[in-house]
């Protein structure tokens, strides 16, 4: 619930299994980019884009070590200092 004074979480019952198991495919994502940004490690990016289901269903791995740092310089100065510098090759 959301009005005027802010959020309020509500109860919920739990998620059938199957919702709970997709959501946790997308968290492990969320979770590794998140510590990639804490500890400023590109490798953790890569691992992120490894697990992402839907790269991981339509890449192989050689193709996503070229795919990482190629988006990392299409996004430019909208990427982390950190991010772009150890993608500045290739």
């Amino acid at each position: 619930m959301i009005d005027a004074s802010g959020a309020h979480p509500q109860p919920q019952a739990p998620l059938p299994p199957a919702c709970a198991a997709l959501n946790r495919n997308f968290l492990n994502v969320v979770d590794l980019v998140t510590q990639a940004a804490i500890s400023e490690d590109q490798r953790l990016v890569h691992q992120a884009v490894m697990l992402d289901p839907h790269a991981a269903g339509t890449l192989r791995l050689p193709q996503i070590d070229e795919l990482v740092p190629a988006m990392i310089r299409a996004h430019g100065e909208l990427m982390p200092a950190w991010l772009r510098a150890d993608s500045s090759s290739g």
